[in-house]
């Protein structure tokens, strides 16, 4: 009771040194009941200790597939029950989850690769004398392996390998891995990159370099590579 006439006081008054160095200015036209309720809105916001703290909503969710769709975009809402004299409020948040098989864009950051687009679809045709391409902010958690599709109308006359490196075309090697050369007839294939380690970070950039097998000529026939799908298995 003493605290709640004090702060009462103190709202209608004003001063300075109670609330901090900056002045509280004096409301005078504040009534008596008015100033009840401020104060007893600073009170509920005070912790005991007694009080038990309430832990945020929780749920899950299990999305049905559908054909195309590769980001899933989760939106969340809250309101709280407001208070006397005083609205609610609503907080909202959105994440977007991407999904494990990334497309090529006409944009797709790259050296010596040749974006094209085939049927709808952006598509890279993979240079014989070697290059790179650069996936950005992938989350590598639990990931164990990376599967390039690949395409062509003549099959190589020789197998394709690539190694995955961490932020630079020479960085940090964390996989590689090789389409032996195709059979007569084999409309595509993949390439499979195991990584060597558990990573778990969220990677700047991911680098995907191509390097010719030494000791083989793969022909002229191009070879086009339709996208990349990251494995926990």
């Amino acid at each position: 009771p003493k605290a709640m006439g004090y702060l009462q006081k103190k709202i209608v008054e004003g001063g300075t040194g109670v609330w901090g160095e900056v002045m509280m200015p004096a409301h005078p036209n504040v009534t008596q009941e008015e100033s009840r309720q401020i104060t007893q809105y600073i009170q509920s916001l005070v912790q005991t200790g007694s009080e038990s703290i309430s832990l945020p909503p929780s749920g899950s969710i299990i999305p049905e597939p559908s054909e195309g769709d590769n980001v899933m975009v989760i939106t969340a809402s809250y309101t709280d029950n407001g208070e006397t004299n005083a609205l609610a409020l609503t907080g909202v948040g959105s994440v977007a989850l991407q999904g494990s098989t990334v497309p090529f864009t006409p944009t797709t950051k790259n050296k010596g690769f040749m974006p094209v687009s085939f049927e709808g679809s952006d598509l890279l045709l993979a240079p014989k004398d070697g290059g790179w391409f650069v996936f950005e902010d992938i989350d590598l958690h639990g990931i164990k392996a990376a599967h390039i599709t690949t395409g062509w109308q003549d099959p190589p006359k020789a197998g394709i390998h690539f190694e995955m490196r961490l932020n630079a075309p020479d960085g940090k090697l964390i996989g590689s891995g090789s389409m032996p050369k195709p059979v007569e007839g084999q409309p595509g294939g993949m390439i499979v990159i195991s990584i060597t380690e558990p990573l778990n970070v969220k990677a700047d950039e991911i680098y995907f370099v191509h390097k010719p097998v030494e000791g083989e000529d793969r022909g002229d026939a191009p070879v086009a590579l339709v996208n990349v799908r990251f494995d926990s298995n």
